[in-house]
Parts: C-alpha cells; structure tokens; sequence
C-alpha cells in the first residue's frame, strides 16, 4: 500500500521551511514521571454489597499497577504517602497515611482490603473521614508544602444523599486538594454513575472500562503533582496543565527593572513572560482584565527585547537555560500592532489595549523609560526531566532511506499509528523524532516530513 503526503504535521509540531536546520519552540507541558510523584494521597474505596468481588479485585489491581513505579515512604522528602478507607453504611480507615514504609509494602498489605455487606453507601462520610486521616497525617506541619488527593472508587450513586457529598467535596476542592474519582460501572448501566462526575476535580472523573485506566490515574496524578507557588497562577487550557506560573507584578517599572524584579519575585528562577501562543495570549490578558487593581486600557511589559549584537528578537528565560533565551523566529506566533521598529532604543516590547475593543498588540518601547505593570513567568514544580522546549529538523538526501521505529524509547511504544514502514524521500527535509508525553508512557513518535514523500507500508 502506498501513502502519498504532502506535507504531515503531527503532534502539535510544524515542520522547518526552507533552512537546514531550524528550531521550533513551544509552550512547556507537564512531564510525568511516576516515579517521582510527590504526594498525600487517601484512596477511598466503595466496600458495600455494590460491589462486587471482581469489582474489589479489579479496583486493588488497578492502585497496584498505578502506584508500582511510584516511590512510596515516609517523612520529609519527594515521595508519596498512601493511607486508604473503605466506605458502606460508614467509612473506616484501613491504612493510615504513616503506615506505609515502602512501595513493596503498600503492593502487598492493599490485598488486606475486603468487600463489606453494608446495604448503603455513602459518600459524604468517605470524603469527611479522608480528611480526618489528611489532619491525622501532617501533625505539626509535616509535608506542608505536598499536594493532596483523594481518589475515589464508587460502584453505587445514591442520589438522596448527594447534594451533601457533593458540597463537601467542592469544600474540599476550594482548599486545594484535588479529587479523582472512578465510577465501577459492573452491571452495564455506566449512565447511572455519571453524576459522580460533579464529585471530580474537572478532567479527573474516569469510568472502569477506560482501555488504560492506569495510565489515565497516574497522567492525573502527575498533573496535581505539577502546580504553582501561592500568589503565582498556573497556565492552564481546559483541564491541560502547562509547566509555566504567571504573576502580575505588584507595581509599575520600565522594562529593565521589571526584569530585575520576576527574578527575584521567582526566587532566581522567575522572567518576564514569554509568550509563545495566542491562547497564552488570551490567558495573560485575561488575568489583567479579572484583576481588581487593573484598569483599561491595559498595558503590560513582557519578556520579549531586541539584542542588537544578535540582530533578533529574543524572549527572556530563567537563570542558567539552555538556551539562555529564545529567538522570536523560532516561535510560530508574533502579535505585533504594527511592524517592529528596530531603530533608535526602542528595543523593549510591552503589550498594549489599542481600542476600546479587548484587543492588545505589542510595540517597541524604550527599555528605561517606559513604566508599566509586567507580567512575571517560573517553572511549575513537576516530576519530572524539565519538559523539551523544542524540536530541530536535518538535512536528508533524495537517497536517503529511514526506517520508521515504533518509538523512540524502544519496544516501551503502546500506542502504535503506523507499522514500521520505509520513507523514500522525493525532496526536503526530515525532522528528528519527538514525543510529546499525552500519558504517563510515551506516546509512539512519528517522522514529520514536510515535503512530498511516499511511505510504503511493510
């Protein structure tokens, strides 16, 4: 079978035009490594006649596959505690969260878990005796700085006592701890479970028969496990989570202490804001629209400079990156209100309402004497390696034959698009394999090519 592509973009990523060797920048996501996790976590489990003995079954297999690779302790440090409840008529705690010593431990006592009779199950007390073993956990300020879940296997909706459990759990979402629910649909009726989808924390409400419901919980995990200082404001799209924390700084300043100012406002991490997308865009200028302290028109520096050794644009960056900063060209969005003035010391760039319509453009200002607010970025607290900012694109010959692998972290791939397949390339160039993680495994890379080219399937 032949294939014929003109130009193949796949995985968010767009080919170089044009140049031997180009680099593409994008905004940063959430890394996951499991491994790494960083966490409370109380895992609530539904014991009454609902469910089933394959359902319990499949509900400790699942916590075991999900936290096998997780790095389970106790005290200070970046690993995870886990204390467990079951739940019917009332809820009792089963492992508390200073019980576990090892991730060998926890696979072996969470068999200790069994089915109850209770007739009913209730929610609301399962939420209100997770937060009991929370309180019980962190005496004296113990891990006060570690992000909090609940997960939570249910098998029965009891509509007459929802309402409770459901303002409980948006108390407890307010606080800051973050919800994961499965609803165990174990007699093909998944549509009687879906009002627990209003007991999740948003993006984080899953049902049993998910194909990779595993990875699924532990990609959710990975996402609580990447968050903001206080006062700092995750960029987020939907549910998605980036690795960027966005501030307003607190007074006006020119460009030049602006700068000075997201460094130490970041604890020597922070910059001004580089701005890579239009939904970034949209999310900076909505942050200075909702802020009581802002008025119209809105005017913001960012971290955007002219460096005339260098003849380019380029975005600011934390202390000690590689690269130290980012040329504008290698990002695919520019927002200018008119073309860029190069000239004179205009070499400073802040964005600008231009009308009375909520539109905002860049333009050129003097970097000493132009005072504003600004706009101030750092890095989220992840789990793992710091994400792949970019991806660069080679040379290949009309001769050049490449061989698709499954993936590049080897036979790890699980989810295949293409067999393996020869690449016969008529002109242009073939850019290096990359992965964006959509899961806690990678996800298979694919060739991106951006020149006619015909792939024959193997």
């Amino acid at each position: 079978m032949k294939l014929l592509f003109n130009r193949v973009i796949l995985l968010g990523l767009l080919t170089a035009v044009g140049a031997q060797e180009n680099t593409r920048y994008y905004e940063r996501e959430c890394p996951c490594t499991p491994s790494k996790l960083w966490l409370d976590v109380v895992v609530a489990i539904d014991n009454s006649m609902g469910m089933t003995m394959e359902g319990m079954a499949q509900v400790i297999a699942d916590l075991s596959t999900v936290f096998d690779p997780t790095t389970i302790a106790q005290g200070e440090g970046h690993h995870t505690r886990i204390g467990t409840l079951t739940y019917g008529t009332t809820a009792k705690a089963i492992h508390k969260l200073n019980e576990f010593k090892s991730t060998e431990e926890f696979l072996m006592r969470i068999w200790e878990i069994k089915n109850g009779n209770d007739k009913s199950s209730e929610l609301e007390d399962a939420l209100m005796r997770a937060e009991e073993l929370f309180a019980e956990g962190r005496p004296a300020g113990v891990r006060e700085n570690v992000k909090q879940a609940i997960i939570i296997y249910a098998s029965v909706y009891k509509e007459l006592h929802f309402g409770d459990a459901k303002q409980l759990a948006d108390q407890i979402k307010i606080s800051g701890k973050d919800i994961i629910v499965v609803a165990l649909d174990q007699g093909g009726r998944p549509n009687a479970l879906l009002e627990l989808r209003k007991i999740a924390t948003e993006g984080y409400f899953f049902m049993n028969t998910n194909a990779n419901l595993a990875g699924e919980l532990q990609h959710a995990l990975c996402q609580i496990n990447c968050f903001c200082r206080k006062q700092w404001l995750q960029y987020s799209l939907d549910s998605i989570k980036y690795g960027s924390c966005l501030r307003i700084g607190g007074n006006d300043s020119n460009w030049n202490l602006a700068k000075k100012s997201c460094i130490r406002v970041g604890h020597e991490s922070g910059h001004l804001a580089s701005v890579l997308d239009h939904a970034k865009h949209t999310f900076i200028a909505s942050m200075f629209r909702n802020d009581y302290r802002m008025e119209p028109p809105y005017t913001y520096h960012i971290g955007l400079s002219y460096d005339k050794t260098n003849g380019d644009y380029f975005w600011e960056q934390p202390n000690g990156s590689s690269p130290e900063k980012i040329p504008l060209e290698g990002s695919l969005y520019t927002r200018w209100n008119k073309n860029p003035d190069v000239t004179g010391d205009a070499n400073c760039i802040l964005t600008a309402q231009t009308s009375t319509s909520f539109e905002l453009f860049w333009q050129n200002v003097h970097c000493r004497t132009v005072s504003k607010r600004y706009i101030c970025q750092m890095n989220t607290a992840f789990t793992g390696p710091a994400p792949q900012w970019s991806y660069k694109t080679e040379h290949a010959t009309a001769t050049t034959q490449i061989q698709h692998s499954r993936s590049a972290f080897g036979s790890t791939c699980i989810r295949p698009v293409f067999p393996p397949f020869w690449a016969f390339f008529k002109n242009g160039y073939v850019s290096n394999c990359v992965c964006r993680i959509l899961s806690p495994l990678p996800v298979c890379c694919r060739w991106i090519i951006n020149a006619g080219c015909v792939q024959q399937g193997s």
